[in-house]
């Protein structure tokens, strides 16, 4: 069975929450501690018998507050962009790591800066982050964005639902109904809404359900579950998702949880065989336009 984790990231962690972090004294060492991250990401991968891992970068804006694009003043040493690690892990392992990129489609250069990051690094698509960069997607300003992102055949994968992070984002535009407007203006414009919107599951789940090219990704929904005034359990709410959108529109993700959200995991919830090849892989090959034996 393929297996793609289409909501993967770099390793991270956040400013202040660290214990032992150490900043790289050298470009050389910039290089090779990316690898041996990337490496490990790969072990975990073998654990939890995902094939390829679709990387999401946090942006320019987020970066440094997990360490990238962050400098040195003692050394001058300047780590990778979260942009540059993907391009990084996928140039050296192209079988097991697919890119995004994370680009703020407000700044005038973003059209640009998009085109260039598909053309030069091959990326399948780029992640949209409205409440870090505090924009209502279904804003026509950034209309041509999108426009461009359908001329390049990408993805576009919003980040939806409730953080913590108060003095980073805006919690009014991580409402997945603000995508229902998109998804019937840009029909051709293939959209993901991750975690399902993860507070706000229902509302992703009827986004998708009235839109034909949007799809959800069900990463950290277990974490998402556990975290609502009146909890419920990550396998009913994926089990009444499926039953609602079918198993078609939906894409298993991580969000680097591999040890938790997994094929055995999926397995479990008894969906068939079809529904569990579809969600765990093939809708996912299908969207991304790879060969379902990769």
């Amino acid at each position: 069975m393929l297996v793609i984790d289409i909501h993967g990231h770099p390793p991270f962690l956040l400013k202040g929450e660290e214990s032992k972090y150490v900043p790289p004294k050298t470009q050389e060492a910039v290089i090779s501690e990316m690898v041996e991250d990337a490496k490990k990401m790969i072990e975990s991968m073998d654990a939890a018998k995902i094939d390829i891992k679709v990387l999401l970068p946090f942006g320019k804006d987020a970066d440094p507050k997990f360490h990238y694009s962050e400098k040195d003043p003692s050394t001058g040493v300047t780590t990778f962009s979260s942009n540059e690690w993907v391009a990084k892990a996928q140039e050296k392992y192209p079988e097991r790591f697919l890119g995004f990129a994370c680009i703020d489609p407000t700044r005038k250069e973003a059209i640009q800066e998009l085109e260039e990051t598909v053309t030069k690094y091959g990326f399948k698509g780029v992640k949209l982050f409205p409440s870090l960069h505090h924009y209502e997607p279904n804003d026509t300003k950034v209309y041509p964005f999108y426009e461009k992102c359908i001329e390049l055949g990408i993805v576009a994968a919003f980040h939806m639902g409730c953080t913590r992070h108060s003095k980073i984002d805006r919690l009014q535009l991580e409402y997945p109904l603000l995508l229902d407007a998109l998804a019937r203006d840009l029909p051709e414009l293939k959209i993901i809404i991750c975690h399902v919107g993860r507070h706000w599951l229902q509302e992703g789940t009827l986004v998708a359900f009235r839109n034909e090219n949007v799809y959800v990704d069900i990463s950290s929904l277990h974490v998402y579950c556990a975290m609502m005034v009146h909890p419920i359990e990550p396998s009913t709410a994926i089990k009444r998702i499926v039953e609602i959108l079918g198993d078609e529109k939906i894409l298993y993700g991580t969000d680097n949880t591999d040890q938790i959200m997994n094929i055995f995991f999926i397995e479990g919830l008894e969906l068939g065989k079809e529904a569990t090849r579809k969600i765990m892989g093939e809708n996912a090959a299908k969207l991304l336009n790879l060969p379902l034996g990769s």
